[in-house]
């Protein structure tokens, strides 16, 4: 398991960079729903989490899909940005991190399509 000194370190790290530009969509899959709240409840990550801008690109981490929508100035690191600072070249190129802490609201959850669509709260 990660340490708390590690997700303080990681939140470091994504709050140097610039906050999203442009009302975004972003894409989750997880194994399971755990982690969000039931609709309307507002949620709070316990953890960074990591999100794609590529809807396809989400398809082998789990079954259930969480669309992530990511208003104007949600705080956030592109990976890409991070990656390059270290040299490394094995990163997905489309993975947007969302630091501790980040607070949201759960807008729809499905059960039986294995979807939830929440809403980043700024």
């Amino acid at each position: 398991m990660f340490s708390t000194e590690l997700f303080k370190t990681l939140n470091k790290a994504i709050n140097k960079y610039d906050n999203i530009k442009h009302n975004t969509l972003l894409h989750r899959k997880s194994g399971g729903d755990f982690f969000i709240e039931d609709v309307g409840k507002i949620g709070t990550f316990e953890t960074p989490i990591s999100t794609t801008f590529n809807k396809n690109a989400v398809k082998d981490y789990g079954d259930f899909h969480i669309t992530i929508l990511a208003p104007k100035g949600a705080n956030g690191a592109y990976i890409e940005e991070i990656m390059k600072k270290g040299n490394n070249k094995n990163h997905n190129l489309d993975e947007w991190l969302l630091p501790l802490g980040t607070k949201y609201r759960t807008l729809y959850k499905n059960y039986k399509t294995k979807e939830a669509v929440i809403i980043l709260l700024t």
